[in-house]
């Protein structure tokens, strides 16, 4: 099984800065 890269992992902490809540 491939582990697949979120945006979460790719922007790290910057993606909690997002305006936008983070998609499941």
């Amino acid at each position: 099984m491939e582990h697949v890269i979120s945006m979460e992992e790719i922007l790290g902490p910057f993606w909690e800065l997002l305006p936008a809540p983070a998609p499941e």
